[in-house]
């Protein structure tokens, strides 16, 4: 991979933008946070697709699930495990939500200024 590297996010996962907007990942992936719609681990650094050329600025890493956000188009992407409501949306206390899904917000409202992280949630 001759990339140059923008952003990374370190944790048992790690998901890293290029210059050219390719999104990879790689870790654990133990609940789905690689938004590659398994959980199988992943040694190498692994394209995901979805994410890919949407422009991401910033991740926010949870316990076992991660945000992608973009907030040039006002969306915030979540992957991951969802038994708490952590992605945002209508919680599956049965499955984990391994595929990317994305929600919108209405800059207008500064719905979101800010988002910070904790152990298993974000504000």
């Amino acid at each position: 991979m001759s990339e140059e590297v923008k952003y990374i996010l370190n944790d048992n996962n790690i998901l890293f933008v290029t210059f050219d907007d390719m999104v990879y990942g790689l870790g654990s992936n133990w609940s789905g946070q690689l938004g590659l719609g398994h959980d199988t681990p992943i040694h190498t650094p692994q394209r995901v697709p979805q994410l890919c050329h949407q422009n991401i600025h910033q991740f926010f890493n949870g316990e076992d699930f991660v945000l992608a956000v973009n907030t040039d188009n006002n969306v915030i992407f979540s992957f991951g495990r969802n038994n708490e409501g952590q992605l945002g949306r209508h919680v599956d206390m049965e499955t984990h939500d391994k595929l990317n899904y994305s929600i919108s917000f209405e800059k207008s409202f500064d719905v979101i200024n800010k988002l910070g992280e904790g152990g298993y949630g974000l504000v």
